[in-house]
């Protein structure tokens, strides 16, 4: 369920904040849509399968039936702990992102969790004031001007693009995520995909009500994976800035 993470995700890029612009940062001038989205046709009908088929008859009911058995405290300990294995990964990032800072504060809060929070299962950073950001090695790439790379909708995975799936495999080498065995690697994708879904529900009528929920999805990723890695919004796309009016008067001729 990992591209519901994504796709809810993308939904609340808007609630990001004021943008802090990072200066170090060299975004790259944005290729038109259709030059980022090379093999729309096979993404659609992945997306179709995601959305239509996936979400309906196995990650939504999962998640329901999640929700509504399984004892609150129990959740909120288990979604601590599977963010907690991750935090190594943002203290890394956040160095090579020269975002010190930052990095501090991650390196604090895994410290804090690890020993009084029974091994993540508490978050006791938060409680004491030290908020979570949370880090990708493709956010990395991405502030050392490395392009998305086309995007790509992946069957079960979803959304992501070359960068971002490259970025994933280099998270995933860093201890103790490194450590975890195939099995162990699922239940946290799990526990992780399964919080945020139960996130979306409240976020389904604006997919469904959208005039192509594909392309408000993807527009809607991308922009999170640019404000992501520049920390600013994503500027047009150069196909949005067409002349609607001579176009139309083009279909009238």
């Amino acid at each position: 369920m990992r591209w519901l993470s994504l796709v809810s995700l993308a939904l609340l890029a808007g609630c990001a904040g004021k943008p802090q612009v990072l200066p170090d940062a060299e975004p790259p001038v944005l290729a038109p849509t259709y030059e980022r989205d090379p093999i729309e046709g096979f993404n659609r009908a992945m997306w179709d399968f995601n959305w239509d088929v996936l979400d309906p008859n196995l990650a939504r009911p999962v998640t329901v039936a999640y929700t509504e058995n399984v004892p609150s405290p129990v959740q909120t300990g288990l979604l601590n702990f599977a963010e907690n294995l991750g935090e190594p990964g943002n203290v890394v990032n956040q160095l090579l992102r020269l975002e010190f800072a930052q990095s501090g504060k991650s390196l604090g809060r895994f410290l804090l969790n690890s020993t009084f929070g029974l091994l993540g299962f508490i978050d006791v950073a938060t409680i004491a004031g030290i908020d979570r950001k949370e880090t990708n090695f493709s956010d990395v790439m991405g502030y050392y001007g490395v392009a998305d790379g086309p995007y790509v909708v992946l069957p079960v995975l979803g959304p992501t693009t070359v960068r971002k799936e490259v970025g994933d495999v280099v998270d995933w080498l860093y201890p103790p995520l490194a450590l975890l065995n195939l099995t162990e690697r699922g239940i946290r994708w799990g526990i992780l995909g399964i919080d945020t879904r139960a996130k979306l529900i409240p976020q389904e009528g604006l997919i469904n009500q959208s005039v192509d929920p594909y392309a408000f999805i993807r527009e809607a990723y991308l922009q999170k994976a640019y404000y992501d890695a520049y920390g600013q919004p994503m500027p047009q796309p150069p196909e949005d800035d067409i002349d609607i009016d001579a176009y139309l008067d083009d279909i009238e001729e």
